[in-house]
């Protein structure tokens, strides 16, 4: 007996110095295991009742304080302070039980839910009054800490479950955008119909440099400046652009879906190296986009994977 007391002191230290520190949820759950071994701890239901979901589970934890102790100034409060009278002994609680119905929440329990403890609070039994909206009273302590896993699973079961929807929808994204990819470069090497070709003649040519100080090769068959980005140039291979000279001919291929220009053969962005890491990404990412959608009609379901 003494060593679960210990425990359950214990637990409810380590669950209030959490709160404090704003892991409301884990501190929450350590409360709770901290009352299952001590239900009799009041110091617990008054913080149990700072961190409570619902109304009705905070007014429950504070007409359990005042079972153990009728004359505990922050649970009295608490209940005045919502206008409420402070919750009567155990034994008219008992008598008063079966009759009890509920009664709507005050529309003003949001406003003073400042009243609950906070991380600036000493003696939880000393601190300010804890606001409770007018509910069912329970009986029965176990079927409150019930309700509080249940509402922890829900809660859990709810951000699993959004988690693995934002993922698969940034993943059928990627899909999508790699897949449109792929379309275009198999128009452009002439697998499926929608490419223009037309023959235009080289008047400039221009060796740059890239971001990271690689050299790049630059053919132009407009008299727009070589050197400003736009449409008019088109980048190439080393080998390609050394074979070309000022007015060689250059066939260009064009599709509807984008107005950027490509080499009709030989094009760097339709490379065999570029559709193979476009296909492998895409394929990946819509898998993955799927897997991710049963998880989330798995987890909404049955909970997160622990």
């Amino acid at each position: 007996m003494v060593n679960s007391s210990a425990r359950a002191r214990e637990l409810r230290n380590q669950g209030i110095a959490l709160i404090r520190n704003g892991d409301r949820a884990n501190g929450q759950e350590l409360l709770i295991q901290s009352l299952e071994l001590n239900p009799q701890d009041e110091y617990a239901w008054i913080w149990l009742a700072s961190v409570a979901d619902t109304d009705e589970e905070r007014r429950f934890c504070l007409h359990k304080v005042l079972e153990i102790d009728p004359q505990n100034e922050a649970a009295r409060r608490g209940l005045a302070s919502m206008g409420l009278a402070p919750a009567p002994t155990p034994s008219a609680m008992t008598a008063l039980a079966p009759a009890a119905a509920p009664v709507s929440a005050p529309q003003h329990a949001s406003a003073a839910s400042t009243h609950l403890p906070s991380s600036a609070s000493g003696n939880p039994n000393t601190g300010p009054g804890m606001p409770l909206a007018a509910s069912t009273l329970y009986d029965d302590h176990h079927e409150a800490l019930a309700r509080y896993r249940l509402r922890q699973a829900q809660a859990a079961r709810r951000t699993a479950t959004l988690k693995a929807l934002g993922a698969m929808t940034l993943l059928l994204a990627l899909a999508l955008f790699m897949g449109f990819q792929l379309y275009q470069q198999a128009q452009l090497r002439g697998w499926i119909e929608g490419r223009q070709i037309k023959t235009h003649r080289v008047t400039q040519k221009w060796e740059g440099f890239g971001r990271r100080g690689s050299a790049t090769y630059w053919v132009s068959w407009t008299n727009d400046n070589i050197r400003t980005p736009g449409n008019h140039r088109l980048n190439v291979e080393y080998d390609q652009w050394v074979r070309m000279n000022i007015g060689d001919p250059i066939r260009l291929a064009f599709i509807e879906t984008s107005q950027r220009p490509h080499l009709a053969e030989g094009d760097i962005w339709t490379s065999d190296g570029n559709i193979l890491f476009n296909a492998v990404v895409g394929g990946g990412a819509l898998l993955l986009g799927l897997l991710m959608g049963g998880y989330a009609i798995y987890v909404s379901k049955h909970g997160p994977i622990e």
